[in-house]
């Protein structure tokens, strides 16, 4: 694990691949351990648009080919589910998902009793102030690797309300999309 915080993004659609490259860091240690390379093609893929799944997959499969120290899986619709993003980090895995019926990712990093820890890299979601009485989210400002925290059936809910009350949360099951990152032995 990095001592060095991890990134917000810099564009309001860069969530996906500040996601990813915050993964990345956060696995291998220290951000000189990415090649330039690799945050080039990832920074060039942004657009104004943000990244879409498909792009997304092709990204995926660049990474994997470039023999990195860390494979990336992609799972979609139904396999995005909370079973297995509990077993993923279980396993010491952390994963890139899509909230908010697929409009954001966010960085899921670990779990906590029924709490998930997650990298949110879009600062305005850490500082708006959450409903009290809801508790199904906690966010740390002062947090440099976890700043927020969602309880697991909140993350994994079918319903997305709005995104000042519920910005962690996945949606519709017809627009999950996760990456899965696996450091190799």
């Amino acid at each position: 694990m990095t001592n060095q915080p991890l990134s917000y993004q810099r564009e309001n659609c860069s969530c996906w691949i500040t996601s990813i490259l915050n993964g990345l860091l956060y696995m291998l240690g220290k951000c000189d351990e990415i090649e330039n390379y690799i945050a080039r093609i990832l920074y060039a893929a942004s657009t104004n648009s943000g990244t879409e799944n498909k792009q997304a997959d092709s990204i995926i499969a660049f990474l994997n080919a470039y023999e990195m120290p860390i494979s990336l899986e992609v799972y979609k619709k139904r396999d995005v589910n909370q079973r297995n993003i509990e077993k993923f980090l279980k396993e010491k895995n952390i994963v890139v998902v899509d909230t908010m019926n697929g409009e954001h990712s966010i960085l899921l990093l670990g779990k906590e009793k029924d709490f998930v820890q997650i990298f949110e890299p879009w600062w305005a979601n850490i500082i708006m102030n959450p409903k009290e009485k809801e508790g199904k989210y906690v966010r740390i400002p002062e947090g440099n690797m976890c700043n927020a925290k969602v309880k697991i059936n909140e993350l994994c809910a079918k319903v997305y309300k709005k995104r000042t009350e519920t910005p962690f949360t996945m949606g519709e099951i017809k627009s999950r999309y996760a990456v899965r990152m696996i450091k190799k032995e």
